[in-house]
């Protein structure tokens, strides 16, 4: 029997990394300079310009961004590193909850107030439980193999806020057992995120 593969999916039908067609590599920059992580990644300023905000992304790895049902989105895997944004009509903190808790036990932490592009904003963490998947899987040969997997314990953080009277969801997303090694580059993430008046 064949069964759902590991997909990471957030706020709906979306796909982490997945999104639509990778954003071309003629790519904006805003002015943030490249800087480096003692984890080894390497942070680049970017415009989403789907969204109207300019971010820290991790320089090298593919981004998938643009436009889809009414929403926009930013998206991008790097190591265990995920990284997202959306903008539209239903992105908020209990839509973002409901999506995690239909694939995994999770325990939510308190909302905190803070602030995002100046406006108010609050975020919240999410560790889910791990899964283990068996599924039917097509090897190089297209024969139907049985793949036993497990996904580790994550730790989700998502920042929400209106901008320019929209919701928007800034997230972030590790493996429960790297988050120490990645607190800096989270705080880095959610501090680089710019937008634009209009």
């Amino acid at each position: 029997m064949i069964m759902r593969a590991a997909a990471w999916l957030l706020l709906g039908a979306l796909p982490w990394g997945a999104c639509g067609k990778p954003a071309p590599s003629t790519e904006k920059e805003h002015v943030m300079a490249t800087s480096h992580s003692p984890t080894g990644l390497h942070w680049k300023g970017h415009t989403v310009a789907p969204i109207g905000i300019a971010l820290a992304a991790v320089d090298g790895a593919v981004i998938a961004e643009g436009s889809e049902a009414g929403l926009r989105y930013f998206s991008q895997t790097a190591g265990p590193v995920r990284l997202a944004v959306r903008a539209g009509t239903g992105q908020d903190l209990a839509s973002w909850r409901r999506t995690i808790a239909a694939r995994n036990r999770i325990t939510a932490g308190v909302e905190i107030p803070t602030t995002l592009c100046g406006v108010p904003a609050t975020k919240q963490e999410i560790t889910a439980d791990g899964e283990r998947i068996v599924g039917g899987f097509a090897n190089e040969h297209s024969q139907i193999v049985e793949r036993d997997m497990t996904e580790p314990t994550t730790v989700h953080v998502a920042v929400a806020a209106v901008l320019r009277g929209e919701p928007l969801l800034v997230m972030w997303s590790i493996e429960s057992a790297q988050r120490d090694n990645y607190r800096d580059d989270e705080a880095r993430f959610f501090a680089s995120v710019r937008c634009s008046s209009s």
